[in-house]
């Protein structure tokens, strides 16, 4: 709460929530704990790039996918995001070539973890082919549009439905 009270500027309270485990609750909390942060953050108006990263991490731990980015999610070495909620998405074998709608901060994520119609794959967004635009949203919602043209992967991680429904 305090970390969160604290009139920082944004990298300095990425740097900050980092330095007080704030992100390291996924690994080292409990639900409950990662519940009770987002309440308070949404009262502190917390930069929703924290959200992403935490939700991030949430599905790179439960979904067994793109673990070696796990340390670097919640140390906050590493910032990311998800688009797991549109099942048309699209892998072919080891390649992903389409375009994932609303994606909240992919401007400041350095993976996303996507779902495709092969599973759930984690892609770094410095890897050459991603473009990411921003959708104009009312209140300024930062939501993007994230093309990936031809993006090399490794292997999806086979997810089902109630699996993403419970992230």
């Amino acid at each position: 709460r305090s970390v969160l009270a604290a009139e920082l500027e944004p990298d300095a309270q990425w740097k900050a929530l980092a330095d007080a485990g704030v992100l390291a609750l996924v690994s080292d909390g409990s639900l409950s704990d990662i519940g009770v942060f987002c309440v308070e953050a949404g009262r502190a108006l917390c930069p929703r790039v924290v959200q992403s990263t935490v939700y991030a991490a949430l599905a790179v731990g439960w979904l067994g996918v793109g673990s070696e980015w796990l340390p670097r999610l919640t140390s906050g070495e590493a910032r990311g995001t998800v688009a797991l909620f549109d099942p048309h998405d699209a892998a072919n074998g080891r390649r992903v070539d389409n375009v994932a709608q609303f994606v909240p901060d992919a401007d400041q994520a350095d993976v996303i973890v996507a779902s495709t119609d092969a599973g759930v794959v984690v892609i770094d967004t410095a890897a050459s082919g991603i473009t990411i635009e921003p959708v104009p949203m009312m209140g300024g919602f930062p939501a993007f549009t994230v093309r990936f043209d031809d993006i090399a992967i490794d292997e999806p991680a086979p997810v089902d439905a109630e699996q993403l429904r419970r992230l």
